[in-house]
């Protein structure tokens, strides 16, 4: 199957090449020495000409870019199958149609968490209702620098409206941000005329290494929460939080994590692969859907990526991917290497996990060891103990850690 870049993923691949590689010069010579792609190939793929499928899902990985929003014609609701979860999609839109709704959505990474807030905000969208999906991982660094230049990035980013405006509207007066910010939302954005706003903040716990900054934001949110109970005006905001980690390096009094509903989301069950196997017009037999949850267990990243790489690579087998997906000739490699970098940089960590991976028993470890490698999707829970999440990663970080028992 051959691909082909869209104008606006070709756009992003440019920039994301400039940040990266600076050249498409210096690109074509890392491709072509690291084997990845010839030189053609690339011109190609910059030139909005077809390639072979693993050649552009190749050149957008160096780009460190989802092949999917930059190819040409793919329909993600036709060809990234979803798994529906009635029971907990109904709970989140019943949660977030009542006034001042607050939905938590918390779950390690990888386990589907925007791709439901996503469906959300679609079904919402389609009943009338203004949405805003903010990413925290597309703040730069300049945004985290005081609370003041936080704010100003947080408003323009759900209002882009604002843009032409923001330095006038912002520089007004001598009140302080937080004052700023919050009359905004009041006289602008939740006007009576304007209807309900709809609020997801995703990944949410980047900004818990900015202590004080986090602090006053999440103290910003849940007050207005509360103000809905003495100005209607707020019952129009409807928040959506989704995050990681219940490591939160202050008091939940003053945020929303112990307020609303939360919704914990869980890996797929062996009926939910098997149904994403049909959807990605696999037939399989229950035997190879019990192969590769040995494996990957039922982690919905981790299984997508499975099937898609094997829809799309008729010539390799299952047995093929299970013996190459723990190594660096996997699919997984650019995966699993991030997870060993930051792994590396913390040795109390490390040596956590390697305690994890040499055993096959549930172990206990420190409540912040435990709840660090939880966030990054490397541990299942089972009371106060711990295991590794799947096979995938015992056998990756046992041989990382050199360990041959």
């Amino acid at each position: 199957m051959s691909r082909s870049a869209s104008s606006r993923g070709l756009e992003k691949a440019q920039k994301a090449l400039e940040n990266i590689f600076h050249t498409k010069e210096a690109f074509a010579t890392h491709l072509s020495l690291s084997g990845i792609a010839s030189r053609t190939t690339m011109f190609k793929f910059f030139g909005r000409r077809e390639i072979k499928h693993e050649s552009f899902v190749n050149i957008c990985n160096e780009l460190k870019l989802d092949w999917k929003d930059i190819a040409e014609g793919y329909e993600p609701d036709v060809l990234d199958c979803y798994v529906k979860r009635p029971a907990i999609e109904e709970y989140c839109y019943e949660t977030i149609l009542k006034p001042a709704g607050l939905l938590r959505i918390k779950a390690p990474q990888g386990m589907g968490k925007t791709r439901l807030a996503s469906k959300i905000l679609v079904r919402l969208g389609n009943l009338g209702y203004r949405t805003a999906h903010l990413h925290l991982d597309q703040a730069e660094q300049v945004h985290f620098q005081s609370f003041d230049k936080f704010l100003q990035w947080f408003c323009l980013f759900v209002d882009k409206r604002l843009e032409k405006k923001l330095d006038d509207y912002w520089n007004k007066g001598a009140s302080s941000s937080k004052f700023k910010c919050t009359t905004y939302f009041e006289e602008y954005l939740l006007a009576q005329d304007s209807g309900n706003l709809v609020l997801c903040l995703d990944n949410l716990d980047k900004i818990f290494q900015y202590v004080d900054l986090a602090k006053d934001f999440c103290g910003l949110l849940r007050a207005w929460n509360e103000s809905a109970f003495h100005e209607p005006i707020w019952n129009n905001l409807r928040l959506i939080v989704v995050y990681s980690t219940d490591e939160i390096p202050f008091s939940i009094i003053e945020s929303p994590f112990n307020i609303g509903v939360v919704i914990k989301l869980e890996e797929f069950t062996q009926k939910e692969v098997e149904e994403l196997a049909k959807c990605n017009q696999l037939k399989w037999s229950s035997a190879q859907i019990k192969q590769l949850m040995e494996l990957v267990g039922g982690h919905p990243k981790l299984v997508c990526q499975a099937f898609d790489y094997l829809r799309y690579s008729q010539d390799k087998s299952l047995q093929y991917f299970v013996q190459t997906a723990p190594t660096e000739a996997g699919i997984y490699e650019r995966h699993l290497r991030e997870l060993w970098v930051k792994i590396e940089q913390d040795r109390r960590l490390a040596e956590a996990l390697k305690t994890v991976v040499t055993t096959t028993e549930f172990v206990r470890l420190e409540s912040v060891d435990a709840n660090k490698l939880d966030s990054m999707g490397l541990l299942r829970r089972h009371r106060n103990k711990v295991t590794v999440r799947c096979d995938l990663y015992r056998q990756y970080f046992r041989d990382r850690f050199g360990v041959t028992r």
